[in-house]
């Protein structure tokens, strides 16, 4: 997820015919999607920071 969300800008502007930063389309869709992105690898992140820390408690143990 890490790779995708710095790849999405070199993808961006390798595309033909790309708009200038700042479009409507720039708002309607890639922001969105970096945005969508960039939650997505923070989530998973602090779930496995918690996992491995063993601050989470799997199911039907009893502590």
């Amino acid at each position: 997820m890490a790779a995708t969300l710095f790849a999405l800008v070199g993808l961006r502007n390798a595309a033909p015919g790309s708009p200038p930063i700042g479009s409507l389309l720039d708002y309607a869709a890639f922001f969105w999607a970096e945005l969508l992105v960039a939650v997505g690898l923070t989530m998973v992140v602090v779930r496995g920071a918690r996992i491995e820390g063993g601050h989470e408690k799997r199911r039907g143990q009893y502590a």
